[in-house]
C-alpha cells in the first residue's frame, strides 16, 4: 500500500527544531506510548525486531540506512544508562517578547546550539522573574540546571511509557507533546537530543486526527508513528529523513507530484514490512 500522508513540521523552539546530522552513529531511542484507553499493536519486541532486526527482521530501519549510507550512517539501539541536565524551572528569562514568550531556557537551548556565544553574551542578564537564577546557572545550555543519572527499563533500544490520558481525547500532536513531557520527566531531561540522536514515537491508534500515519521535524530529532506505521522500514527512513533535513522528492509527471518520486525514500512510503520489493530504496 502507497502512503502520502506524511507531515512535515517544524517543532517550536523549545530544542526539537535542531537538525539530526546525516552522517555517524545514530543512538535511536524507540517509545511504545500507551494511553488509558489503548496502546500500540505491536510489543516492545516487535517493535525492536521491526526498527533494529533484534530478531532477525532482515529488513529494517537499521539495515536499509547502513545499505543505504554505505554505513557512513549506523543506526544503535538506545540504552537506558547515562546522565541528563534538567533546567530550572523557576527561571523565568531574561527578556520578554511582545508575543508574550520570554527569552528563557528553552530559547537558550535552540540559540546556543545555533551560535555559540548565545550564553556568554546574554547568560548574565537578569532574570525578569525576579529570581536570583541567570541563563548561566539555570539553564543547561549554559552550563547550568541540574545533572542526574537516570537508569531506565530500556530494552532492545524500545522504552514503555504509560500516560495518564486518552488517546480518543487527544490529537497526535497534543499526544506527542504529553509523551516527550513523561520523556524528560523519567529521565530527568530537559533536552531529550543530549541523551538520544533520534527519538520515534510510536502512538496508539485512535486520536481525534483520524487516519494519519506519520510525521516528523524537519529539521529536529523526534518522528511521529500511528500505530503499526512505525513497523515500516520505507515510513520510518521517510521521517527520519526529514529529521535530517530532507524534503519530499516530487515527480512533475506523476498526478501526486508532492510525492511523486516512486524510486527514492523521499517519495511515497510503503506500508510493507520488507520492502518495498526494491529493498535498497535508497535517497536522491
Amino acid at each position: 500500500t502507497e502512503l502520502k500522508f506524511d507531515t512535515q513540521h517544524a517543532i517550536g523552539s523549545e530544542g526539537r527544531r535542531r537538525l539530526a546530522t546525516s552522517t555517524g552513529n545514530k543512538d535511536v531511542l524507540v517509545v511504545r506510548v500507551v494511553t488509558t484507553d489503548a496502546q500500540p499493536t505491536a510489543t516492545t519486541a516487535q517493535m525492536s525486531d521491526a526498527i533494529f532486526g533484534t530478531g532477525g527482521d532482515p529488513v529494517n530501519l537499521k539495515s536499509q540506512y547502513e545499505g543505504c549510507s554505505a554505513n557512513q550512517i549506523t543506526i544503535t539501539p538506545a540504552t537506558g544508562t547515562g546522565t541528563a541536565c534538567a533546567d530550572d524551572p523557576n527561571y523565568l528569562g531574561f527578556f520578554q517578547f511582545a508575543s508574550g514568550n520570554y527569552a528563557d531556557c528553552d530559547w537558550f537551548t535552540f540559540f546556543q546550539a545555533t551560535d555559540a556565544t548565545t550564553c556568554t553574551t546574554h547568560g548574565n542578564k537578569a532574570d525578569l522573574g525576579g529570581g536570583t537564577d541567570t541563563g548561566n546557572s539555570a539553564c543547561c545550555a549554559c552550563g547550568g540546571g541540574v545533572t542526574t543519572n537516570f537508569n531506565n527499563n530500556v530494552v532492545d533500544g524500545v522504552f514503555e511509557i504509560n500516560v495518564a490520558v486518552a488517546a480518543s481525547s487527544l490529537t497526535s500532536s497534543q499526544l506527542e507533546d504529553v509523551a516527550i513531557n513523561e520523556l524528560e520527566s523519567q529521565f530527568g531531561s530537559s533536552n531529550l537530543e543530549d541523551q538520544y540522536d533520534l527519538v520515534m514515537l510510536c502512538l496508539p491508534p485512535g486520536t481525534t486526527d483520524g487516519s494519519w500515519v506519520a510525521y516528523a521535524g524537519l529539521p529536529g530529532y523526534v518522528s511521529v508513528y500511528n500505530d503499526e506505521a512505525c513497523l515500516y522500514p520505507s515510513v520510518a527512513m521517510h521521517e527520519i529523513g526529514h529529521n535530517m533535513g530532507l524534503t519530499h522528492s516530487s515527480d512533475t509527471t506523476d498526478a501526486n507530484v508532492e510525492y511523486g518520486d516512486r524510486s527514492g525514500m523521499m517519495g511515497i512510503s510503503y506500508f510493507v514490512d520488507d520492502g518495498p520489493s526494491k529493498a535498497k530504496m535508497c535517497f536522491k
